[in-house]
């Protein structure tokens, strides 16, 4: 019976995670639906925070909150695993412009890594500009 209820946390634990990855992708790629290719590659070299330019749209706060309202606790555990590939991936499959820039721009993937802490940050209810 033990190992049943292991089995069963874990697997809740597991779905958990789904969850929240697939809000996060989600989140983010409606975020940066009215972002395109050149945005990113002007972003990545003059280190714009195109996060806090998303945030100051009023959808995107209200969305926020409501991750964080649903999903808070969840995000801070695991924060870690919402990675520069995993957003790369992501990108790649959704809007592959903006993959494609941000893995050839120099500098691309250290400003994705400084976004994803943004995104990070606001979707905790930190600060996002």
């Amino acid at each position: 019976m033990k190992d049943f209820i292991s089995k069963g946390k874990a697997f809740l634990k597991e779905l958990s995670k789904e969850f929240v990855l697939e809000a996060v992708k989600g989140f983010i790629l409606e975020s940066i639906k009215n972002i395109n290719a050149f945005d990113v590659y002007k972003a990545i070299k003059d280190d714009i925070n195109l996060w806090g330019v998303s945030m100051k749209n009023h959808t995107i706060k209200e969305a926020t909150k409501k991750i964080n309202q649903y999903y808070g606790g969840y995000l801070t555990e695991y924060q870690e695993l919402i990675t520069a590939d995993l957003i790369i991936k992501w990108l790649s499959k959704d809007r592959p412009d903006i993959a494609s820039i941000i893995i050839n721009t120099e500098g691309g993937l250290e400003w994705i890594t400084k976004q994803i802490q943004y995104i990070v940050d606001s979707l905790q209810g930190g600060k996002y500009e």
